[in-house]
């Protein structure tokens, strides 16, 4: 990949979301499901970033900030590091 995050920032594909189905049974539509914050894989870290919490292949929890950008036909966004809003282990 060509794209290359500078100082704090982080590129993330965006991953889509799937329908969800309640325990009750209940499909929550995916156009319900826009509002949900987005979800992530990090795919490069910049070099200003100190934090040993952010390693490439993590998914993450994202604001819904950044810079969107669509590269060989995936979705990703350019984000400062204090916009990852939690990390999914």
């Amino acid at each position: 990949m060509n794209l290359k995050p500078r100082n704090h920032y982080i590129l993330v594909e965006l991953l889509p979301r799937e329908e969800e189905t309640t325990k009750s049974g209940i499909t929550i539509p995916e156009q319900a499901m826009r509002y949900q914050q987005p979800l992530g894989l990090v795919h490069e870290v910049g070099p200003a970033i100190a934090s040993q919490n952010l390693k490439v292949g993590m998914k993450v929890i994202l604001s819904n900030g950044g810079f969107k950008h669509s590269y060989l036909g995936k979705d990703f966004v350019l984000i400062a590091e204090s916009e990852v809003l939690a990390v999914l282990e």
